[in-house]
């Protein structure tokens, strides 16, 4: 056959294009799952911090009108707990994380 009349791919340059496709794509899936893993992150530290936030006025009103604080425990790793006793003589233990 002659070389002008040839036409097409060889068997070697299609293997290596599949190959050069193959890393790609396993380097785009690779970053998409890292943002994913963030995002899920992000995603349950927005929640935590909307939960903290709402429940903070109430805590706050209890805690005015609480009789006595027992406890508070506050720990290096962002928990702990606050212990007291309510106006209706109920021992009350928050804790968060």
């Amino acid at each position: 056959m002659n070389k002008k009349q040839r036409r097409g791919f060889t068997i070697l340059e299609i293997t290596i294009s599949i190959f050069l496709t193959g890393i790609i794509a396993l380097v785009v899936v690779n970053i998409l799952r890292t943002g994913l893993q963030f995002w899920e992150k992000g995603a349950s530290s927005l929640v935590n911090v909307t939960q903290t936030y709402q429940s903070l006025p109430m805590l706050g009103v209890n805690l005015s009108q609480s009789k006595t604080i027992n406890q508070v425990s506050l720990s290096t790793n962002n928990t702990g707990y606050i212990q007291y006793v309510d106006v209706s003589n109920k021992l009350v233990s928050v804790f968060y994380n």
